[in-house]
């Protein structure tokens, strides 16, 4: 596996007609290096930043930043991977300008779909969700009959009422609530 981005991208055709979209339509060169898939398929290795998109275009897929293409001598069971032109005699040509035309439009779909974020997010430790009820917000495990300690997870989920200094429930609070589930109402023989 050959990881992308940073530079690399590679147009991964995997059909005849994705290959031959991608010299007449996108302006991929002949002279790029080329690997041939064993379906018969091609990976054209180009110089340049893209995001990584699978069905790019019918029958291409796009391997950039975060992406991986599959590596001269891979094996498969129908097949190798194998250099048509190595990279030892060219040079990675640059993206031509169609493909960069519709990688640009892709990332400003993606801009204009992605919702915005709010300045500031209001998030409230202490509220407990009504459908949790007071029993899971204090640790109760009905699973096992016993209510067992409270994680640190549920600490934060306990009502304001119990809470101490900067909102963090008082240790007192949290002890006394621990014996009382453990124990019973009497304190006494715990």
């Amino acid at each position: 596996m050959l990881a992308t981005g940073r530079g690399l991208v590679v147009l991964d055709c995997d059909t005849q007609r994705a290959i031959t979209q991608a010299h007449e339509q996108l302006g991929v060169p002949e002279a790029t290096p080329t690997l041939s898939t064993p379906r018969g398929g091609r990976h054209f290795y180009l110089a340049g930043r893209a995001p990584n998109r699978t069905d790019f275009q019918p029958g291409i897929d796009l391997r950039g930043s975060g992406g991986y293409a599959v590596g001269a001598g891979a094996r498969r069971p129908d097949g190798v991977y194998e250099w048509i032109v190595p990279p030892w005699e060219v040079e990675e040509a640059p993206i031509p300008a169609e493909l960069e035309r519709l990688i640009r439009e892709i990332k400003k779909g993606e801009t204009a779909r992605r919702a915005p974020r709010p300045a500031h997010h209001q998030w409230d430790p202490h509220q407990v969700p009504r459908r949790q009820g007071w029993l899971h917000a204090t640790g109760w495990d009905e699973r096992r009959g016993d209510p067992g300690r409270p994680t640190r997870r549920e600490h934060h989920r306990m009502p304001a009422t119990s809470q101490g200094a900067r909102g963090r429930p008082d240790r007192q609070e949290l002890a006394r609530r621990w014996r009382e589930r453990r124990c019973g109402s009497s304190t006494r023989g715990c």
